[in-house]
Formats: structure tokens, sequence, C-alpha cells
């Protein structure tokens, strides 16, 4: 998928548009990498991207089998809102 700049960040979803239908299609089941990066380390960073509906899911469940790393938070909506807020949320990480 190419790339979307957001002020001063660049960033994408998955390498495969049928990883992002299929989490789109899922979103309480399947978890999304957003892969970032600044202009100034121009280093390809990833983070795990959950909708709310993911983390009621999984935070209901009676026991934890693994340790969640960092997530960003998107709202249950279609594929605009979340591209929306992506951009609102990365932009503000590197105090855009």
């Amino acid at each position: 998928m190419s790339p979307t700049k957001t002020r001063q960040i660049e960033w994408r979803f998955s390498e495969r548009e049928e990883s992002v239908q299929a989490w789109l299609q899922h979103p309480a089941e399947l978890h999304m990498v957003v892969f970032l990066r600044s202009p100034e380390d121009n280093q390809w960073r990833a983070i795990m991207t959950v909708t709310r509906a993911w983390l009621r899911k999984h935070a209901e469940e009676p026991f934890v089998t693994a340790i969640w790393p960092a997530l960003l938070i998107v709202p249950d909506g279609p594929r605009s809102d979340i591209e929306e807020r992506l951009a609102s949320s990365l932009a503000m990480v590197v105090g855009g």
C-alpha cells in the first residue's frame, strides 16, 4: 500500500490490502500493524492498532494470554474515520 503523509509523519497500513480489508471486516477479532516514520530519523516503526471493539472484547476475556505492546486505539467505524483518527493521532506523536 502506498504511504500517506500527515504533516511531518508518513504512515501506512500493512503491506497487503487483503489484510486491511480483513481487519475492517472483523475489527473486534483482528488487529492491524501501522507502520510510521518521521522525517527526523527516516526509520520505519510499527505500532499495533486496534478498534475500541477489539479492546472491549479482549479486555473482557477471563485471562490474558499475552502482554500487549503499546496500542493505538481507533474508533469503530468506516475506513475513512479510522484513517482520519490515525492521521491526527500520529501527527500528535511526532509533535506536529
